[in-house]
């Protein structure tokens, strides 16, 4: 019985209707608020579509003055791949802490190593996500048959939330990497167990990007289809995935570890760059899916160096981390920050690992260190408030190697907006009557002029708040933004 239990679980994880998530056929938004058509942006289908052929959803949603998070709200950035357990201290810690990071993978060491972790990230404002080996053991090791032997997961997962939950800096669990579809049933079992033995902490699980293989790695038809099951199936507590197109065709002759940001320059150079396609598209999928399902989305992004993908530069590590502020990405994690000792030739996380390249020796901070400590001071209180409201809107500005999958600024605007021109951006609103411009150049500056119908204000990272502005022209930094409002809102 418990094996035809299980057949009945994978086959359901194939066959759910997609009817939620499925993209609309006449470019129209989905109606998920009574008939209210302002509110949610549908993304388009899959032809390209003119400024003219926008939907019609120009009129901003005024700001909810009542609505509010139950609990504060935090836009947490993290990172894969943590200190190793040979390397761990209060010191490599704060470390983590002064780049920016104010939620640390706790993935190596042993329980009592984890704990002191916990009980460090208490003490010092920020959280924790663990990573538990004997989670991995019942997602990789004879996972088909977990689910013939519930008591055995119970206890399992039991276990693992006894370990943990009582500890003030605990964040959550993070589960698996990557899974296909035909493993949603059994995390969708594990998921419920923490629930019922820490309902207070978050399970997170991260997902493939949209350029994995549908039958070998999916396992769903496409991509919309695994993203919806594990929506349905799942009923994750957010959505997190991975998606790097930054790529070069001609690698350097010999990788190196660079620590002086000012090697980086000629390090590059010998790079041949190509950006793959798709990164739009996935950003537009998982988002429609997101907030239909009112389940709130965070990216995975590049940053180390391996197989095909290219050294970043500060500039396109910032094109990354400002698509996904404009896209609603409620929280942020960089792929990696020790770096890999692997076969791959990963080179050139944040701190370097015993990878056996030249430039660094292990536990030494590279060039990226700066890099990704630059770029995060300049984030983290935007992405503060992005966290506390929803993305209204999406469009793009320019030309667009994506065309036929994003929707274009409309010709009568959008609330008060009436146009944003001067370059290539993506424009993202936000239910607060926020907007974020962001630059898709990552190699050259931008001018952008924004006409509106009312006086706008930018908000001043300093202080963190909005301030009027005295004219509509702003400098956007090379793959860098600008966040606004309308003043009043």
């Amino acid at each position: 019985m418990k094996v035809r239990i299980l057949a009945l679980l994978l086959a359901a994880a194939v066959m759910l209707p997609l009817a939620a998530c499925a993209k609309p056929e006449d470019g129209t938004p989905a109606d998920t608020t009574g008939g209210d058509p302002t509110v949610t942006q549908a993304p388009p289908t899959d032809t390209a579509e003119s400024d003219t052929d926008a939907p019609d959803e120009t009129d901003a949603p005024e700001p909810d003055e009542t609505a509010g998070p139950e609990e504060e709200i935090h836009y947490y950035i993290s990172y894969y791949h943590g200190i190793p357990a040979d390397y761990l201290s209060d010191e490599r810690y704060q470390e983590a802490v002064d780049a920016g990071f104010n939620l640390l993978a706790l993935d190596r060491g042993t329980v009592e190593q984890k704990q002191e972790g916990l009980r460090w990230c208490a003490e010092h404002g920020v959280k924790g996500l663990v990573n538990d080996g004997r989670l991995f053991t019942l997602l990789y090791s004879n996972w088909e048959t977990r689910l013939d032997d519930p008591e055995a997961l119970d206890a399992a997962v039991r276990a693992v939330c006894e370990d943990y939950r009582d500890y003030p800096g605990l964040y959550g669990y993070d589960l698996i990497d990557e899974p296909g579809a035909d493993k949603f049933p059994l995390i969708a079992a594990i998921v419920e167990l923490f629930r019922k033995y820490d309902p207070d902490h978050v399970v997170y699980v991260n997902l493939f990007p949209n350029y994995a293989d549908p039958e070998t790695q999916l396992k769903t038809a496409d991509y919309e289809e695994y993203v919806e099951q594990f929506l349905q199936i799942v009923k994750p507590d957010v959505l997190s995935w991975d998606h790097y197109h930054l790529r070069w065709t001609k690698p350097k002759a010999e990788p190196a570890y660079i620590t002086d940001p000012a090697d980086v320059e000629a390090y590059v150079a010998g790079q041949t760059k190509t950006d793959r396609l798709g990164f739009y598209l996935n950003l537009e999928d998982v988002r429609y899916c997101c907030l239909e399902y009112d389940v709130p989305y965070m990216l995975t992004i590049l940053l180390c160096e391996h197989l095909n993908y290219r050294y970043l530069t500060r500039e396109e590590i910032s094109f990354e981390v400002w698509q996904t502020l404009a896209y609603g990405c409620s929280s942020l994690l960089y792929f990696t920050y020790w770096t890999y000792p692997s076969t791959d030739k990963f080179i050139n996380g944040l701190i370097a690992g015993d990878t056996g390249a030249p430039g660094a020796a292990p536990g030494e901070r590279t060039a990226h260190y700066y890099d990704v400590q630059a770029v995060n001071a300049a984030i983290t209180p935007i992405g503060e408030r992005i966290a506390q409201t929803r993305s209204a809107a999406v469009y793009h500005v320019g030309y667009e190697d994506e065309r036929e999958y994003v929707w274009f600024f409309p010709e009568k605007g959008y609330g008060a907006i009436r146009s944003v021109s001067g370059g290539e951006y993506t424009v993202g609103f936000f239910e607060d009557g926020s907007f974020i411009i962001a630059n898709k150049d990552y190699e050259e500056p931008s001018r952008c002029t924004v006409e509106a119908d009312a006086p706008l204000e930018i908000f001043d990272i300093e202080t963190e708040t909005f301030v009027p502005v005295t004219e509509n022209t702003f400098e956007l930094p090379a793959g860098g933004g600008v966040y606004l409002r309308v003043a009043g809102q």
